[in-house]
């Protein structure tokens, strides 16, 4: 069973590159929760949890130890989501709101300060805890910034703030580079595919709200 997740136990090759199986799973329960969730579909929480645990599997065999501990939270706010958009019914019932100015002040402050803070800490994690992380952290510090973007933009989603599409988008940019020279290009190629699915989560999701406040008028 231990082979099974390791990314050396190929499922199939294709161009020459060697498909794990855990990074299939991965990538495309990965893709089904962000089609979901830009369908408003409340689906997309339990299929996020396979997603996490593939992924957390893949990102500490690559060494990318900020995604993988991402993958804890994101597992735990794919629960809290899941409670808070099902409300008993089978969609999403909140409806999309869009910050207020002075959140975009808050969201920029904690985006930098726990980038930081995160880069720091992981570009010397193989020195804190060599029994665990014997190796040095790969791209420490974008890969903290990707991971703090990610971790807002989720909580957003949770919301059902518009705004979290943007901080997506430009989270996908960054993934699909840092993982296109990690050699793990079925991720790369996910994230550019998800780079779309935002475009179309943020024009539905516009769309909804902007139904809603002709709703109310």
């Amino acid at each position: 069973m231990g082979y099974l997740l390791d990314i050396d136990c190929v499922l199939f090759s294709l161009m020459g590159y060697n498909m794990s199986l855990v990074e299939f799973v991965g990538t495309i329960f990965g893709l089904l929760s962000v089609w979901f969730a830009a369908r408003s579909k409340v689906l997309a929480w339990p299929v996020t949890l396979i997603n996490t645990i593939a992924f957390f599997l893949v990102f500490y065999q690559v060494r990318l130890y900020s995604d993988m501990l991402l993958q804890i939270y994101f597992f735990c706010i794919a629960i809290y989501g899941w409670y808070y958009w099902r409300r008993g019914c089978a969609e999403a019932t909140k409806p999309v709101e869009r910050l207020r100015r002075s959140d975009y002040f808050v969201v920029a402050g904690i985006a930098i300060v726990g980038a930081g803070s995160l880069g720091v800490f992981m570009s010397r994690i193989h020195l804190l805890i060599p029994s665990i992380f014997p190796e040095p952290a790969s791209f420490p510090f974008v890969n903290a910034s990707s991971v703090i973007l990610s971790m807002i933009a989720n909580c957003l989603m949770a919301t059902r703030k518009l705004e979290n599409w943007y901080l997506w988008m430009f989270v996908d940019i960054i993934c699909v580079v840092v993982y296109l020279m990690q050699g793990i290009l079925l991720m790369s190629f996910e994230y550019l595919i998800l780079f779309g699915l935002c475009i179309y989560g943020y024009r539905s999701w516009f769309n909804e709200f902007r139904f809603q406040s002709v709703s109310k008028s």
